[in-house]
């Protein structure tokens, strides 16, 4: 099977780490992401392996929110480019999944989402170099230079209910919620894509990441083409006293 639509979230290499080749979505067997395949595209817009041009997708999703963000900088954060989207405090990736729908929204508005803001999960000696407590402590920023300055702080915060949740749904309503140039890539693809925009690390992060992965010997086996086997270990609130009570789950060490 040739090139085309990804299942992963990009195609760059950040220090040791190498890009992982993309699996074409009209390659892949019927079970796959079982359950969750209804977020692929449709077999339609698949005709053929190879047929979805991801990259040039991905390209043109990342020049339209550099525009906004461009935009917004060169109105000085004006009324009406810009708005706000603060974290709530739940676990990180549902603290990060929370802000594609506003992020969506925001989008198809043509407005710049400005760096989301963290108060309650970071502290200023954790966020050096900055202004503003937000998600900008640890990777990129996402708006504007002027989100930090009056103008920035008085834009418009996205705050949505229950209904407004359901009908921003990315997966339902012929995943109308999806700007339309990417309205047809699906679900998976628009918020695989946006989370890989949101997490760029900052060099700071990416610094540290790359010591972290030397020191434990992961860089020198990807750097030696050994087979590398990745494994998500929920130690985090999970693992908290409180859950422990509420759920009856006991988290077992590695070792």
């Amino acid at each position: 099977c040739g090139g085309g639509g990804s299942a992963s979230g990009g195609d760059g290499s950040v220090g040791p780490f190498r890009a992982v080749s993309p699996v074409p979505f009209g390659c892949v067997e019927p079970d796959f992401v079982l359950n969750n395949r209804r977020l692929l595209p449709s077999r339609r817009d698949i005709a053929a392996c190879g047929r979805l041009t991801s990259r040039s997708r991905r390209a043109s999703l990342q020049s339209h929110l550099r525009s906004l963000a461009a935009g917004a900088e060169a109105e000085r954060c004006r009324a009406g480019t810009t708005v706000q989207r603060e974290l709530h405090l739940s676990g990180f990736s549902s603290m990060l999944g929370s802000l594609l729908k506003p992020w969506t929204i925001a989008i198809r508005l043509g407005l710049a989402l400005q760096t989301p803001k963290a108060p309650g999960v970071l502290s200023p000696d954790r966020c050096r170099g900055r202004s503003r407590l937000d998600l900008g402590c640890f990777f990129r920023p996402l708006g504007p230079t002027c989100e930090a300055t009056a103008a920035g702080a008085a834009a418009p915060a996205i705050g949505l209910n229950l209904a407004q949740l359901r009908r921003e749904s990315l997966a339902t309503h012929g995943g109308d919620a999806i700007p339309r140039p990417w309205r047809h890539l699906g679900a998976f693809w628009w918020a695989s894509h946006l989370l890989e925009e949101l997490t760029r690390p900052a060099q700071s992060l990416e610094e540290r990441v790359d010591a972290a992965a030397r020191e434990s010997g992961l860089a020198a086996a990807l750097e030696a083409g050994e087979t590398v086997i990745g494994l998500h270990v929920r130690h985090g609130d999970s693992c908290a006293s409180v859950e422990a009570a509420r759920t009856c789950r006991a988290c077992e060490p590695l070792s």
